[in-house]
């Protein structure tokens, strides 16, 4: 699964309200849907063992982006 952020793509408009403290993506609901439905993981080769075992145990952007054993 992936979030938002993912389907962002080069030309889409981003509505940011400072005061309100969002940024909306302002593309349709079905547009969202179809890019989800295509959306693919990129999945780079690590060397490091840290970055591998971060790789596996690290939370979402949205939950601070800490390791969870």
């Amino acid at each position: 699964m992936c979030g938002p952020i993912a389907l962002v793509q080069e030309g889409d408009i981003i509505e940011i309200d400072i005061p309100g403290k969002r940024m909306d993506l302002k593309v349709s609901p079905e547009e969202l849907e179809r890019r989800r439905a295509a959306w693919k993981p990129y999945v780079q080769a690590v060397d490091s063992p840290f970055l591998n075992r971060y790789r596996k145990v690290v939370t979402s952007g949205a939950k601070g982006a800490v390791l969870e054993d």
